[in-house]
């Protein structure tokens, strides 16, 4: 009997015990609102072709197409279908249910509906571009259907429709710019299409510099200098007493002409800027400017003495200094210039986030001097998180103005 017991012991501490694991998803709340569900990575592998859903409460999200909008009923809505991976904005394909029962299926591309869409299973099939209606459509009715295009989604062109039998009924109408005209206008190609995404006071960004915010991409100095009226209004608040003179890369453009190291090219001020100069009652002046329509810089005057923060040192920054000294109401001797040594890019492209950084690191440290501060950037990484942070900022999807190292 002793014996029985024992062998059944052996045979319970022999057998192993089976777990079943199941991979969980990944919840993502985002700033601007949206909550993003998607499975959980194993392997750095892609999210495309992964099942994904955004729950869309963020009422102008780009995802939404230009035509929602401004439907409050629509919300909130869910996108389900293809992310990217690292923008977690829509790309490729997916669909939309809108809280009205209405259904957008399509292509999407940088987080817009971009390509042969439809809404509601192929009663209505368009093409999109960048959000917006542009190109031909077809919408189909109990009896009828009818076949148009659309530019930049106004109507555009010839409206045909068709009985039930396909054939067409007369006569044709035309549309130019979404107002009905007698004659059928030019024919255009409604391929590609320029929209404004973002405008901030004087400044607005379209399609196209909004693509230069992907990696390898040179940033356009719209977008520099739209970004930093943000940072200056934000620290006119926080540091009303302490004022920094920003001069963007517009403003530097009037001073010094596009080819800035041309020592023939006369300096001419515009005078609100010269009266501010003339003040000096700021902490700093700041420049950034687009030297010779090829690479961005940084330069700071403080104190008597002009700093140069180049991401790219070469054998233009002294001209470059003694160009910009100009515009201070003192002589050359009396105005020191410094090189300061500033991390360097590793690439052709990266000098406008490099000088983002340079400018947001003097408005940070408004109390310690120019020469003082840490410009240090510890990984390159650093860099591509503004670059990603500077999208975020435009899309109204950020927690703070300035990225948080």
């Amino acid at each position: 009997m002793q014996q029985n017991q024992d062998d059944q012991k052996n045979e319970t501490n022999d057998k192993s015990t089976i777990y079943k694991v199941h991979i969980g998803q990944s919840l993502i709340l985002r700033p601007g609102g949206n909550i993003i569900i998607l499975p959980t990575i194993q392997d750095n592998q892609p999210l495309l072709g992964y099942q994904c859903q955004i729950y869309l409460n963020q009422r102008y999200h780009i995802s939404i197409p230009f035509d929602f909008i401004d439907k409050p009923d629509n919300f909130p809505a869910i996108y389900k279908g293809c992310i990217d991976q690292n923008k977690l904005l829509p790309n490729g394909k997916g669909e939309i249910h809108f809280n009205n029962d209405q259904k957008f299926f399509g292509q999407f591309k940088e987080g817009f509906a971009d390509g042969i869409c439809n809404i509601n299973n192929n009663d209505y099939t368009l093409e999109y571009r960048w959000g917006w209606r542009h190109g031909p459509f077809e919408q189909k009715f109990e009896n009828c259907k009818i076949k148009g295009s659309f530019k930049n989604n106004l109507l555009h062109g010839t409206l045909t429709e068709f009985n039930e039998n396909g054939e067409m009924i007369e006569p044709q109408q035309y549309y130019l710019n979404n107002v009905r005209v007698e004659y059928p206008p030019q024919i255009e190609n409604l391929i590609q299409t320029t929209r404004y995404l973002f405008d901030y006071k004087d400044y607005s960004i379209n399609n196209y510099q909004f693509i230069g915010l992907n990696e390898y991409n040179w940033i356009n100095q719209t977008i520099i200098d739209f970004y930093l009226e943000l940072i200056q209004d934000y620290f006119r608040i926080i540091n009303p007493d302490k004022t920094i003179l920003l001069i963007n890369t517009i403003m530097c453009q009037d001073i010094f002409s596009s080819m800035v190291s041309d020592i023939s090219n006369q300096i001419s001020i515009p005078q609100k800027i010269e009266e501010l100069i003339l003040q000096n009652i700021h902490n700093r002046i700041i420049l950034i400017m687009n030297i010779d329509r090829s690479h961005f810089v940084t330069l700071v005057f403080q104190n008597n003495t002009l700093f140069l923060l180049n991401s790219m040192n070469y054998f233009l920054d002294n001209r470059i200094l003694e160009k910009v000294i100009q515009i201070f109401p003192l002589s050359e001797k009396q105005i020191e210039m410094k090189i300061l040594p500033v991390p360097q890019q590793q690439n052709g492209y990266d000098c406008g986030l490099y000088s983002i950084f340079n400018v947001l690191l003097q408005y940070i440290n408004i109390d310690t001097p120019v020469d003082q501060i840490d410009y240090s950037i510890e990984t390159p990484q650093k860099i591509n998180y503004l670059r990603q942070h500077l999208r975020n900022v435009f899309l109204n999807d950020y927690a703070h103005l300035y990225p948080a190292y």
